[in-house]
């Protein structure tokens, strides 16, 4: 409900600038599914139109961090992507 609140203030900010704005949210260690990760804050995921998901892989070579980015919600359009990053 909290979250809920902060987003219904934020909506008509963007209505009247028409800027956009990045939430960033944690997500459970193991979570089931999409869905379930943004458990405790779902107003966010019902309330974005695109949502990009960031899981951390198994570490690199010479000990370089691995993440892989997703596109996990696309209200307007889009294909897949899936991003395979390494730091």
């Amino acid at each position: 409900a909290a979250m809920r609140w902060v987003l219904d203030r934020l909506s008509p900010l963007q209505e009247e600038t028409g800027c956009t704005f990045v939430i960033a949210h944690h997500e459970p260690k193991n979570p089931e599914n999409n869905s379930a990760a943004s458990r405790g804050a779902s107003a966010i995921r019902d309330w974005c139109r695109t949502m990009l998901r960031l899981t951390a892989g198994k570490p690199g070579p010479e000990g370089s961090q691995r993440f892989q980015l997703d596109l996990d919600k696309a209200n307007y359009g889009g294909s897949a992507l899936q991003l395979n990053l390494e730091r």
